[in-house]
């Protein structure tokens, strides 16, 4: 809970505080805002609390913050990508082919 009054806008903290599985979206919030501090080269330090996902939380692909994000997510894992285009892709390991 400290790190999500620290981190997090007031939106999200509520929607967070009614959760049901509050570690699934705690990650996924955390997932989207790691993703646009990174593309905008802010990392972390960047300012979590900056941008506010609650409207889009449940949406797996969306615009906000003049960017295009994708979100994909399994019982192991949350990936959020965003771009300035809407093309993107999110490819599974099993269908990279590598050659030599």
């Amino acid at each position: 809970e400290r790190i999500v009054k620290r981190f997090f806008t007031e939106s999200e903290f509520l929607m967070l505080n009614k959760s049901e599985s509050k570690s699934r979206d705690f990650t996924r919030f955390w997932a989207l805002k790691e993703c646009i501090l990174k593309f905008k080269g802010d990392g972390i330090s960047g300012g979590l609390d900056t941008y506010d996902f609650s409207d889009f939380y449940h949406n797996k692909s969306f615009s906000a913050f003049g960017l295009e994000f994708l979100v994909t997510e399994s019982d192991d894992y949350v990936i959020s990508v965003c771009s300035h285009s809407g093309n993107i892709q999110i490819i599974a390991e099993k269908d990279i082919k590598l050659t030599d």
